[in-house]
Formats: C-alpha cells, structure tokens, sequence
C-alpha cells in the first residue's frame, strides 16, 4: 500500500486516538487535529491525501472544512462522518467537494475499504 497521508478532524479525542492507532498500523501517515482551525493549519503547512472528518466540529461544519480544504488543496480526497443523517447538509457538503458522507458508526474494514475505493 503507497503510504499515504490521512488528516483526521474531530473533536473527540477517543474517536481521533482510535483512528490514529488503526490508520498508522495499516501504513498510513496520520495528523489529527480536534477543531477545523488546526485542521486548515496543517492542510496548509503539509500535503494530505485524505481528509476524514465529523461533519460537526466544535462550533464549524464538515461543509466549511471542505469548501476551506479544497481551496488550499484541491486534490484531497475528503471524507466527512457523521452520526446525524441530515440529506441538506449532507448535499451541501458533497456539492463543496467532498468524496462521501458515511454515517457513524463505522469499522476500520470498512473504512478501509473506502478508502481504497478512492484510489482506484
């Protein structure tokens, strides 16, 4: 597997922990940063391939993430989560140029999965 760069974006810290254990096991180069300013921080001082983030993050949205993400790196593949099925936020988010919106809960295998479906 390449190994690519995966920035994950919540703001609970288990949810942040657990995917950084099981994502860098699995090869990856993992950040992580718990509100959307450290998130945009870091997507402007390195090269991430993949943005997997809550769609509710703090007091800001996966939708400004995105539409944030995109203009500093337009190639980033950008997966939001969330808990909440909500079609209008879900529509706005993907028309800001996000990959998915999956909904929470989810298995690594399955993560994986669509993650590797991203390369394809």
């Amino acid at each position: 597997m390449n190994r690519n760069s995966i920035l994950i974006v919540d703001d609970e810290k288990l949810i942040i922990k657990s995917l950084k254990i099981n994502l860098s096991r699995e090869g990856f180069d993992v950040s992580t940063a718990e509100t959307v300013d450290q998130a945009l921080a870091i997507i402007q001082s390195k090269h991430i391939d993949i943005i997997l983030s809550d769609y509710l993050i703090g007091s800001n949205t996966g939708a400004y993430l995105t539409e944030k993400a995109k203009e500093i790196q337009p190639d980033a593949r950008i997966i939001i989560f969330s808990g909440h099925k909500d079609p209008p936020a879900i529509e706005k988010t993907l028309a800001l140029g996000a990959d998915l919106f999956i909904s929470k809960p989810f298995d690594l295998e399955t993560l994986l999965k669509i993650i590797a479906s991203l390369h394809e």
